[in-house]
């Protein structure tokens, strides 16, 4: 045991054949994205090789042993079955219990031979090398076994010292032997303890190194993401000005066209289609555009009316109904004044006041749709029911996937809904929708607040 230390840490780069490192699930090319975990690999690493120094020392040791009759032999054979034991739970993947039998094992033989060798011999030296590996092999998610273990060391150095208690009479030595001893144990210690530090050295230098590589390589990414960033606001700029104002000005050139007097009614028939297929288009176009908006732009916090806000969002799309519609404002005498993202909220409101007018149903005497505002510890409460066609099962849980359409007919790119879920994601808020066909939906937006005040109309 003398210079068992010195000798595994003298070989911890030696390296086992890599078909059996794969077959034990040790892979020494830790790449850049594990490096967190390098040092808790290579205390892996450390431990197969302990394993099997500990296996060839007792094996050797035992059978000098037995042949000059000059030490215990029975005391160096039984760390062979229990290094076994170690191994074979370390390949069914009991890598803690593994490591935890192995560090037991070399404490309590180092134990062992100090309450049977002479005081001086200095074979308590190598606890210092076995308190440090413990770290090492227990390091990672598992450091703080590593930490109690070496406490547990600390204890039983401490009692072994202070204690007088033999296992057998003390072994005679001349002091030149002895002087021998005391240097070989000390020495193999202290190079125990000077490859352990190198050992770790190494390991920190690597990740370090790593972690310099992944900085630059996050460096560079934030470059290329800028570069990305400025060229989509330039297409954003490219399509709300030199795409959707000429198409604004298509729109108004063919309403000119439409009330010309006295045009056949194939013609009216063509220009009110290219109107309506104008509309669309412009209509996807203004939804690409604020979903690029709001995932790029940070909310920018405002004081209004909300309550306003959609009463003037439900008269801009009220002539677009099939029928009449009409607004119920369940708390008509309350103004709902917040700071919120003003841009936002209205993109929301269009969009949700716009699908309740749109999908009206044809069914019922009076349609309608009702819009609540109320607040409830420190969340804007925002609901807005109608009584239209509802939206059937099967369709509900798609609603606000992107592109989806409960029919191919239906009006619409697709994105409305989805436009809302990531609005509201962005706010931190929640949005629900509860619908039954033939019935109506139900819509509800719920949203963290900084200020909210109601006073009378």
């Amino acid at each position: 045991m003398m210079t068992l230390g010195g000798l595994f840490f003298s070989m911890k780069n030696l390296r086992l054949p890599r078909h059996l490192l794969v077959k034990l699930g040790i892979d020494l090319d830790v790449s850049s994205d594990d490096d967190v975990y390098i040092l808790e690999q290579k205390g892996k690493t450390l431990h197969l090789l302990l394993l099997a120094l500990v296996f060839t020392f007792c094996v050797i040791f035992t059978i000098i042993n037995i042949q000059t009759a000059t030490g215990p032999a029975a005391i160096t054979f039984i760390p062979v079955p229990l290094t076994v034991i170690c191994l074979l739970l370390y390949i069914k993947g009991y890598v803690v219990a593994s490591k935890l039998l192995n560090f037991i094992q070399v404490s309590t033989v180092i134990a062992v031979l100090d309450l049977i060798v002479t005081p001086s011999s200095g074979i308590l030296a190598y606890y210092i090398p076995t308190i440090v590996g413990a770290q090492i092999m227990f390091a990672g998610k598992r450091r703080r076994l590593g930490h109690l273990l070496s406490v547990i060391v600390l204890l039983v150095l401490a009692a072994l010292v202070l204690t007088d208690f033999r296992l057998a009479p003390k072994l005679t030595r001349n002091l030149e032997d002895a002087k021998i001893e005391w240097l070989m144990n000390f020495g193999g210690s202290t190079l125990a303890v000077l490859f352990e530090i190198i050992f770790i050295l190494s390991v920190s230098n690597r990740i370090q190194t790593l972690l310099i590589n992944k900085k630059h390589l996050i460096e560079k990414q934030n470059e290329e993401l800028q570069r990305t960033n400025e060229e989509l606001d330039r297409f954003v700029y490219a399509v709300s000005h030199d795409l959707r104002t000429p198409l604004v000005s298509l729109k108004g050139l063919l309403d000119l066209i439409l009330r010309l007097p006295l045009q056949p009614e194939k013609a009216v028939n063509y220009l009110q289609m290219a109107k309506t297929s104008t509309n669309r288009l412009d209509e996807t176009i203004r939804d690409i555009l604020e979903y690029a908006r709001n995932a790029r732009l940070e909310p920018v916090p405002e004081h209004f009316d909300l309550l306003k806000m959609a009463e003037q969002v439900f008269a801009d799309h009220s002539f677009a109904a099939r029928r009449p519609v009409k607004l119920v404002l369940k708390h008509p005498d309350a103004a709902c004044k917040i700071v919120h993202d003003k841009t936002r909220l209205h993109i929301l409101l269009r969009n949700l006041i716009g699908n309740a007018i749109k999908y009206s149903s044809q069914q019922v005497d009076e349609p309608f749709v009702a819009i609540s505002c109320s607040h409830q510890n420190g969340q804007l409460c925002l609901e807005i029911t109608d009584n239209g066609e509802g939206i059937s099962p099967d369709c509900l849980p798609k609603i606000f996937d992107m592109f989806f359409r409960g029919t191919s007919t239906a009006e619409g790119t697709g994105l409305g809904l989805y436009i809302c879920k990531q609005i509201v994601t962005k706010l931190d808020g929640k949005i629900t929708v509860e619908s039954q066909p033939n019935l109506g939906t139900t819509v509800k937006v719920t949203l963290p607040m900084k200020e909210i005040e109601e006073t009378g109309a």
